[in-house]
């Protein structure tokens, strides 16, 4: 059985590890597995929300559904949840594209 190491209060102790790719599971495996992908999705998506709140927007269901297909356990999204959203809304069209603060000069 393949094992890994966890640290619990500063101790290491070595914990089994028994799933890997293509492993068919059980019932309550496959509930499990469903119950944290369901907390991930509302942790994640709740500070995408807050985000979102404070610069004045509020995501919708399709934001939601786009966020959950595209979510995978253990990646890590390197652009900030905050441009992704406003590049989600921009091409949507829901978001209107924003206007230059100062008329552009022309460069002599």
């Amino acid at each position: 059985m393949h094992t890994q190491d966890i640290v619990i209060q500063k101790t290491t102790f070595v914990a089994p590890a028994p799933y890997a790719a293509g492993h068919v599971l059980t019932g309550p495996e496959a509930e499990a597995l469903n119950q944290t992908l369901a907390e991930n999705l509302r942790n994640n998506f709740a500070a995408r929300m807050k985000r979102a709140a404070e610069d004045g927007t509020q995501l919708t269901q399709e934001d939601f559904d786009t966020y959950a297909q595209a979510y995978s356990f253990g990646a890590r999204v390197s652009t900030s949840a905050r441009v992704c959203v406003i590049r989600l809304r921009l091409k949507s069209g829901s978001l209107p594209r924003p206007r230059s603060a100062k008329p552009s000069r022309p460069r002599a």
